[in-house]
């Protein structure tokens, strides 16, 4: 039997004005994937979205694990008595 190995994804939430843009998966082989929301993808009216291929891993990192602490502080608050 052989074992599989699992890799590690990163993903990124992306909003422009309290809207849904979509997902960006960051995978460990260095691939990175750009999911739009249905809800976006299909208003002919939505904001105009950009995306730089060219940020640096380090602020990538920076912006995921600020994103990370954002969410579990988020928790931690909703849990507080």
């Amino acid at each position: 039997m052989s074992e599989a190995q699992v890799d590690q994804i990163n993903v990124l939430k992306l909003s422009l004005y309290e809207r849904l843009v979509g997902y960006l998966a960051g995978f460990q082989g260095g691939r990175n994937v750009l999911s739009f929301a249905d809800d976006f993808k299909n208003n002919a009216g939505r904001p105009t979205f950009s995306l730089n291929s060219r940020v640096s891993i380090r602020l990538f990192e920076e912006i995921i694990n600020h994103a990370i602490i954002n969410d579990k502080f988020g928790a931690v608050l909703k849990t507080a008595p």
